[in-house]
């Protein structure tokens, strides 16, 4: 796991990651390359722990995305994921606060909300003229926020999926997805070519 303490004044979502996806968004339109959107929604399982807190939950997610397909076989995306907000357990008095009660050091809970932003490659292997198989690789930039606890990092985010052409526009999809971080998400979503 690569968290580490974040100032929110610092800004969010640094790094390597958001210059790939700028990068992604030069990008010029070629007569064989096409621009596409998407949205997916579903649940998001996490099993995160920092020296201070366990997170241990599952809640509704969605990802709104955007990307260029460069022929059939291979695009680059770009997507914002909000993985819900879950439940996480405080184990011990966090540092910068002064315990009085006796039962803090037994551990309280409190709401933590994860997201964040991420680059990633597409590869298709297509079945049929309207099936095909896809699996993504990228990098994504997270925030885990929450009253006792402010964490980002970047980690490996990869998922693999089944993707149906309804009709030269418009897509139906479905992939189970992986952050290194250990949150793991199962989606539906929704393709619009332009």
């Amino acid at each position: 796991m690569k968290a580490q303490s974040n100032c929110l004044s610092a800004g969010r979502f640094t790094g390597p990651g958001l210059f790939v996806f700028g990068m992604m968004l030069a990008t010029p339109v070629s007569a064989n390359g096409q621009y596409f959107a998407f949205l997916n929604v579903g649940g998001a399982d996490t099993g995160f722990t920092t020296t201070v807190e366990t997170v241990t939950d599952d809640d509704r997610s969605f990802e709104l995305g955007f990307g260029y397909a460069f022929n059939r076989y291979l695009s680059v995306q770009g997507s914002y994921h909000d993985f819900g907000t879950h439940t996480g357990l405080v184990a011990q008095c966090p540092p910068e606060l002064v315990c009085i009660a006796p039962n803090i050091h037994g551990g309280f809970l409190e709401r933590v909300s994860f997201d964040g932003l991420s680059v990633s490659l597409r590869g298709t292997i297509p079945l049929s003229d309207k099936l095909a198989l896809f699996g993504t690789l990228g990098i994504i930039s997270w925030d885990a926020s929450a009253p006792h606890m402010d964490v980002s990092g970047e980690d490996l985010v990869y998922s693999a999926g089944l993707a149906w052409e309804v009709s030269d526009d418009w897509g139906l999809q479905i992939s189970y997805e992986e952050v290194d971080l250990d949150i793991q998400s199962g989606k539906f979503g929704v393709i619009y070519r332009f």
